[in-house]
């Protein structure tokens, strides 16, 4: 019997979870950035503006899907001055609401409201709950991450690096899915694996996600027009029965997607203690495991676009993980998968 990694008969949807808009400190307004990413491929995009947690179901239609939500930071200084900012620690999170026309924020801080516009929204901010101070502790994050929960959302952590962390900063903390690719930052490092294999090694287990942090050129980024060199870089891919908001939101609950720069795993299921995957045009096809073993395979004159492993827990360890490059040196990242699951 075939055990299928991602769910035979589903989808996968081009999304990018991870953007900023003219009401944060993004250049675009959240109809100019659906416009963009539509003409891209995109199915779906999660406007997380800073702090401000407004709505935009207004855009969902058949082709494509708004997703709700915000970024929020937990500052390792609060009132720090500018010439310390650059050496500050900073979780950031994006929560994203699991069901549509949920426009209710949590822990509300108003504080928080720095980058661009964001003070200007305060006035149409729903929340539940009195105002907080936000500390960077284990304890608030946790606390935080749990209120995130009961009031609906899948909380994403953004760019380990650019934040200034270490894996052992991360690895204890509760969150759904780490952000493996920032197109924004990829520069700061934030543009590869090595995180999360360090964090997986740790003992953590999130799923994978990727983003653009898009801001097109907006306020406090140093251009005065719309530019896209933030935008159409890392993708998260999600297999999911339809095009419907709860479909894609349920989906990544699970974890069933993938991040990718540009390649495509089009399927991956296991058979006789065997893992089979099929991909687009590759240069190689790879096997991560917990310990040191991978396996690879590479194509003649660099094209592969099926490969198979054995897969057994004294071989791997207690995860395996698929990794996929193309002859650009674009990836394709799956999450981690428990062995145990599949021998």
């Amino acid at each position: 019997m075939k055990q299928y990694l991602f769910p035979k008969g589903n989808k996968f949807y081009k999304a990018n979870l991870h953007c900023h808009t003219v009401i944060s400190d993004g250049a675009l307004t959240a109809e100019e950035v659906k416009a963009a990413y539509l003409a891209k491929g995109y199915s779906a995009v999660a406007f997380t503006d800073h702090e401000a947690l407004i709505t935009h179901d207004e855009l969902t239609d058949e082709r494509f899907v708004a997703l709700n939500g915000y970024e929020t930071a937990i500052k390792e200084f609060n009132g720090i001055s500018t010439g310390k900012r650059p050496m500050m620690k900073v979780h950031h999170l994006c929560f994203i609401k699991r069901r549509p026309k949920d426009g209710v924020a949590f822990c509300f801080y108003p504080e928080n409201f720095t980058p661009g516009n964001c003070k200007a929204y305060i006035p149409e901010i729903k929340y539940t709950g009195v105002p907080c101070q936000y500390e960077y502790t284990p304890a608030f994050f946790a606390h935080l991450v749990d209120e995130a929960h009961a009031h609906g959302c899948l909380v994403h952590y953004n760019h380990p690096h650019w934040s200034l962390m270490n894996a052992t900063d991360v690895a204890s903390l509760p969150f759904d899915g780490l952000e493996l690719c920032n197109t924004a930052s990829r520069y700061h490092g934030d543009f590869s694996d090595d995180f999360y294999e360090s964090i997986l090694r740790l003992g953590a287990f999130p799923y994978a996600v990727a983003g653009d942090d898009n801001h097109n050129g907006g306020a406090d980024h140093d251009c005065d027009t719309p530019h896209y060199e933030d935008s159409f870089g890392a993708a998260t891919m999600i297999s999911a029965e339809s095009l419907t908001y709860e479909a894609l939101t349920d989906a990544l609950a699970r974890g069933d997607a993938y991040v990718s720069t540009g390649p495509e795993i089009l399927e991956a299921y296991v058979e006789d203690a065997e893992l089979v995957v099929r991909t687009s045009a590759a240069a190689h096809i790879i096997l991560h495991s917990e310990g040191r073993k991978v396996y690879r395979v590479s194509g003649k004159d660099g094209y592969v676009d099926r490969a198979a492993f054995p897969i057994s827990t004294e071989k791997l360890g207690k995860y395996f993980r698929i990794e996929v490059t193309d002859s650009k040196g674009e990836h394709a990242y799956s999450r981690a998968y428990l062995t145990a699951d599949f021998v």
